[in-house]
């Protein structure tokens, strides 16, 4: 039951290491990955996109492309596609 106990902890040391800074592990970011700052103004918009449409959904809007107009304004906004979002 020691043995079990021991294993169990360097197993839990292992598992919190941090992937980020340790120097043994790299970390590839590919080349189209939003910026944080640009990634949290473009959630805001979409969170406000859907708030929007949950509001026309209330409200009787059974316009099938809505979403889509709405999704693809906030892409275009940032610059993005919805493959990079």
């Amino acid at each position: 039951m020691k043995n079990l106990s021991w294993i169990l902890l360097v197993l839990a040391l292992f598992a919190c290491r941090n992937r980020q800074t340790d120097p043994g592990i790299a970390v590839h970011k590919p080349d189209s990955l939003i910026s944080r700052n640009k990634m949290v103004r473009i959630l805001t918009d979409v969170h406000l996109t859907e708030a929007a449409l949950a509001y026309l959904k209330t409200t009787g809007n059974s316009d099938k492309d809505l979403p889509d107009e709405y999704y693809n304004a906030v892409f275009s906004k940032y610059k993005i596609s919805r493959k990079n979002f």
